[in-house]
């Protein structure tokens, strides 16, 4: 698959990451059917939630919010530099 586009947004790590994270969807993917934007919003929401609670990061720190399109499907993917986990 080529990959058609991609779009890097910072957020702040904070209580409010999560609800930052939806409302960039809902500007970023206006347009989209409901079912795929209510689906890529839940998936970005749990994945900055994730960082705010288990990376150990402050709101000092950003994390990246990665949107990239590839054919007719949209990747949502999550970077921080929290400390990270064994999964053992």
């Amino acid at each position: 698959m080529q990959s058609r586009d991609s779009r890097t947004y910072r957020i702040r790590v904070s209580d409010h990451a999560p609800a930052e994270a939806r409302e960039l969807l809902d500007v970023d993917l206006d347009g989209l059917p409901v079912e795929g934007l209510y689906n890529a919003r839940l998936v970005a929401s749990e994945l900055v939630a994730n960082v705010v609670r288990h990376s150990g990061l402050g709101e000092a720190d950003e994390l990246a919010l990665v949107l990239t399109w590839v054919e007719d499907r949209i990747r949502v993917a999550v970077e921080d530099g929290g400390r990270g986990f064994d999964p053992q």
